[in-house]
């Protein structure tokens, strides 16, 4: 009955180029952790994912590790 059907055929991903690699550089900011898009926890070095690694004062970055 008049039903909305989505379809997701495809993610994008930025490309390695459009990802800048900055040094943060916080007072008390110690790494924690690293989780995926997902939510679950992964190592560091990961290779060819987007993770987020967080850290003791709340600051979440997002990198690409190529």
């Amino acid at each position: 009955d008049n039903g909305v059907v989505h379809v997701i055929d495809a993610v994008l991903l930025p490309t390695v180029s459009s990802i800048e690699n900055e040094t943060y550089n916080y007072n008390n900011n110690s790494y924690l952790y690293s989780i995926n898009i997902l939510g679950k926890r992964v190592e560091n070095n990961s290779k060819d994912k987007i993770i987020f690694d967080i850290y003791n004062n709340g600051t979440v970055i997002k990198r690409f590790n190529p």
